[in-house]
């Protein structure tokens, strides 16, 4: 039941993206967008924070990344996004379900990620931060 509901997500997740990217005209730049969404994903799952922040803007503060140790995610699941009109900006939130190694209790926050694309480098960068665990 769990991998079906996963498989669900994943394939929501996939049509929200295709259709909000129609605006962005394809091509490289929205597998750019696909592609550092996914692998971005994969690192929270995995709490691979340290590669999830090299998705973050060059010259942004850099996230302490102490405050993540011992942070386990147990769900990531897309609720939603929004591109600005020009397809820019891209704004998602994303339901994280997770707990400590200390705690027996799962938790869970709506993160608000906020995606730029940047012409000059042809990627995206997130410019909202990591995750606030708490």
């Amino acid at each position: 039941m769990r991998i079906a509901g996963i498989r669900l997500a994943a394939a929501t997740a996939l049509a929200l993206l295709l259709t909000g990217c129609a605006g962005l005209g394809g091509g490289e730049r929205q597998a750019n967008l696909e592609l550092q969404m996914l692998v971005h994903e994969k690192a929270i799952r995995w709490g691979e924070f340290q590669r999830a922040e090299a998705y973050r803007k060059p010259g942004a503060p850099a996230t302490d990344l102490s405050r993540y140790v011992g942070v386990r995610v147990t769900g990531y699941e897309v609720q939603g996004m929004d591109f600005s009109a020009d397809g820019n900006v891209l704004t998602q939130t994303v339901r994280i379900d997770y707990h400590f190694d200390d705690a027996v209790s799962v938790r869970r926050l709506l993160d608000r990620q906020v995606w730029e694309y940047e012409p000059e480098s042809g990627r995206w960068y997130l410019t909202s931060g990591l995750p606030a665990f708490r």
